[in-house]
C-alpha cells in the first residue's frame, strides 16, 4: 500500500499541482527552510521537556523523535487539501522538500547518539548520503521536476486533472494511514501520559508559535490570498509521524514511550482539528 501511493498516486499528484502553481514565485524557496525550522524546534523543545521530566538517556531519545518526527504526509497533506484545496499541495511539498534529508542526516544520527552503546556499534556509521537513493525521494523529486518542466512549457494542464487529483489525494493517504494500524500498541499509553502530553504541548503550541512569526517576519503573511500562511500553520500543528517509532526500535531507546506519544496526540487531533478550522476561518 505504501509503495502504491509513494511511488505511482503521489508523483501523479505532485506533477499536477506543480504544473499549474507560479513556480516563480521565489518566496516558495523559503517554505523548506520552514520546514527544517519546524523539525528542529519540535526536536529541541522535546529534549527540554525531558530535562523537566529527568527522564535517562533512551526515553530522551524517543522524546526529541516524537518532537522532530511531523506527520507530514498523510494527515498534514490530507487536511490541507481538505480544508485549502488543491493549491495548497504545492505548499505542503514545498515544505517537506528537505524533510528526509532532515531526517536521514541529522534527526536518525542524533538518536542513535541516545542510544545504547552496543547498539550504536552494532549499527555502525549511518549513511548519510542513502537519501538519493531512496526511491521514494528521487520519484517524489522527478515528479516536482516533470511538473515545472510543464508548467514552464505552452501545454496546458487538461480539464480533467483535477477531477484526478481530488480522487489520488484521499485515495493516496489512505493507503499510506492502514497499515500504521498493524503497528498500534495501546497498552502502554497509561504509563507515558507526562511524556506524550509534554510533546501534545510542544507540537501544538510551541512550534507553531514560534513558526507564523518566523513565517510573517520572512513576507509569507499577505501571499496566495492568506492560503500559504493557513498551509504552514497547519502543518506546524501535526503530531508526531509513525515513522518516528523506527529510530526507537533501532537504537534501543524508549519504543514504548514513542508509541504513546504517536497515539495520544494522533487521538488529539480530534480536539485539535476543529480548533484549528476556527483558527482558519479567522486567518
Amino acid at each position: 500500500m505504501t509503495k502504491s501511493a509513494l511511488l505511482v498516486l503521489n508523483p501523479l499528484v505532485l506533477i499536477g499541482v506543480f504544473w499549474i502553481v507560479d513556480v516563480q514565485e521565489a518566496s516558495l524557496y523559503l517554505l523548506p527552510i520552514l520546514g527544517i525550522l519546524c523539525l528542529v524546534l519540535g526536536g529541541l523543545f522535546a529534549v527540554g521537556f525531558s530535562k523537566v521530566l529527568k527522564l535517562d538517556r533512551k526515553s530522551t531519545g524517543s522524546m526529541f523523535v516524537s518532537g522532530s518526527f511531523c506527520n507530514w504526509g498523510s494527515f498534514g497533506t490530507l487536511f490541507c487539501f481538505m480544508i485549502l484545496g488543491q493549491q495548497s499541495l504545492v505548499f505542503v511539498t514545498m515544505l517537506r522538500l528537505l524533510e528526509e534529508f532532515i531526517y536521514y542526516a541529522v534527526a536518525f544520527p542524533m538518536a542513535k547518539a541516545y542510544g545504547s552503546k552496543e547498539q550504536r556499534q552494532s549499527l555502525g556509521k549511518p549513511h548519510r548520503l542513502r537519501i538519493f537513493a531512496d526511491p521514494f525521494i528521487v520519484t517524489a523529486l522527478s515528479a516536482i521536476v516533470i511538473g515545472g518542466s510543464l508548467n514552464f512549457s505552452p501545454m496546458g494542464r487538461p480539464d480533467f486533472y483535477e477531477m484526478l487529483i481530488n480522487i489520488l489525494v484521499p485515495l493516496s493517504i489512505l493507503l499510506l494511514v492502514i497499515p500504521v494500524g498493524y503497528h498500534m500498541r495501546f497498552m502502554a499509553v497509561q504509563k507515558y501520559l507526562k511524556e506524550s502530553f509534554s510533546i501534545s504541548i510542544v507540537k501544538f503550541i510551541l512550534v507553531p508559535i514560534c513558526i507564523l512569526p518566523i513565517a510573517y517576519a520572512l513576507g509569507l503573511g499577505n501571499l496566495y490570498d492568506g492560503m500559504l500562511m493557513k498551509s504552514i500553520l497547519i502543518m506546524a500543528v501535526m503530531p508526531p509521524a509513525f515513522m518516528s517509532l523506527i529510530p526507537p526500535k533501532l537504537y534501543g531507546l524508549d519504543v514504548d514511550l514513542a508509541n504513546s506519544s504517536w497515539v495520544v496526540n494522533t487521538g488529539l487531533l480530534v480536539v485539535i482539528l476543529p480548533v484549528l478550522y476556527g483558527v482558519l476561518q479567522l486567518m
